[in-house]
């Protein structure tokens, strides 16, 4: 299991002006580590589904990280 929460503390700043602009958002969703042995090669796949977004889109982000020691 992985997430995370983005919420921003601050409005931005555009020539000399601010808005109500602050963002947030937040994500949830599987995570697998394939590691053999323990040895130089290993696999992590991750999945995240967005939600709770303000001024931000929303929608899945996917990772795949090979890692290869040498």
């Amino acid at each position: 299991m992985n997430g995370f929460y983005y919420w921003q503390t601050t409005n931005d700043e555009i020539d000399g002006k601010e808005d109500d602009n602050r963002s947030r958002l937040a994500g949830i969703g599987p995570a697998l580590k394939w590691w053999p042995n323990q040895g130089r090669f290993s696999l992590v796949a991750k999945q995240l589904w967005e939600f709770d977004g303000k001024n931000m889109p929303e929608g899945t982000s996917t990772w795949l990280n090979i890692v290869w020691v040498f």
